[in-house]
């Protein structure tokens, strides 16, 4: 199974991200268009952790800092190509900007009534990408403690069954020492940008995702860079 990790999704003249990351909502549209016309099928989150019975050509599609621009441009995307999704969201930032980017123009994030505006879309999860997109590794146990926690349990009081307990990793950095320290709090999962497929024997608490960029709206392309994914899965440094 495939995991896809998307930014920023906004028309080019209001991109202030890394042009890498961000995608416009024609986009976005071909990127759905593209993975479905090879064959492939988009899951909910939920679905995903159900099991994984008959899940080679099934597809995760994630969005990563919880920016406004989703609910602007890639959620109307998402309801009108029926196409679910799971947001990644920073509780302890609601409604304020992303001074977490670095050599970027902070931009807006989601608020919290925005985010459970759109809890009532069927196919919208919503996860936790920690507190405040703080880097993980540099944190001292307790404070990685109570920031995976205090998140955890703002989302599961705010969303009720919308929110899936599960974390992205802030910036994709992750040690063994911050997955220890996952494995033991609420959330069921967590994600990495390693690269690779989530599979049966797919450690829980290092599931590979591979981000998507604007290239990506021409198969050839999806395809060539799944092919690249799969080859070259990587591993968690000792």
């Amino acid at each position: 199974m495939l995991v896809l990790c998307a930014h920023h999704v906004c028309p080019p003249a209001e991109g202030t991200g890394s042009w890498r990351f961000t995608i416009s909502p024609p986009g976005l549209r071909r990127i759905i268009r593209s993975v479905r016309s090879l064959g492939l099928q988009f899951i909910t989150m939920r679905e995903a952790l159900a099991g994984f019975e008959d899940q080679r050509n099934k597809v995760v599609l994630t969005f990563d800092d919880g920016y406004e621009d989703f609910y602007q441009h890639a959620f109307p995307v998402l309801r009108q190509e029926d196409c679910p999704a799971t947001v990644f969201v920073l509780p302890g930032l609601y409604g304020r900007t992303s001074e977490f980017e670095n050599g970027a123009v902070p931009t807006r994030l989601l608020s919290r009534e925005q985010i459970v505006e759109m809890a009532g879309f069927p196919g919208l999860n919503i996860g936790s990408h920690s507190l405040r997109h703080r880097r993980l590794p540099t944190l001292s146990r307790e404070e990685l403690v109570t920031d995976l926690e205090t998140a955890h349990t703002l989302l599961a009081a705010d969303l009720g069954a919308t929110y899936v307990p599960v974390l992205a990793y802030p910036y994709g950095h992750v040690t063994p020492e911050v997955v220890a320290t996952t494995r033991s709090s609420p959330y069921q999962n967590a994600f990495t940008l390693l690269r690779g497929n989530w599979g049966p024997s797919t450690d829980p608490y290092l599931v590979p995702r591979f981000a998507i960029s604007r290239f990506d709206s021409y198969p050839l392309v999806f395809w060539l860079k799944c092919a690249r994914n799969r080859l070259r899965a990587a591993h968690l440094p000792d």
